[in-house]
């Protein structure tokens, strides 16, 4: 009888347990996606490709130094 009490008790707190953590994930979720919906939609004043190839063009004249160069220029 002990035995089956021992069982019962461990199956409760596997399931809330499971319960506990299924709360807990949904609230990161939660959390993350109101932290996604939170960014600003970009500006339409301007375009984006050109900006987008005038901010990473330095990037691709530095390709081919080493981090360290890339860290210290």
């Amino acid at each position: 009888m002990e035995k089956d009490k021992q069982d019962r008790f461990f199956e409760r707190f596997q399931t809330s347990l499971r319960e506990h953590l299924l709360t807990f994930n949904d609230g990161v979720i939660a959390i993350i996606t109101i932290m996604v919906l939170s960014i600003p939609a970009p500006r339409s004043d301007g375009d984006f490709w050109y900006d987008a190839h005038r901010i990473l063009s330095p990037l691709k004249e530095r390709r081919n130094r080493s981090s360290s160069q890339i860290f210290f220029y």
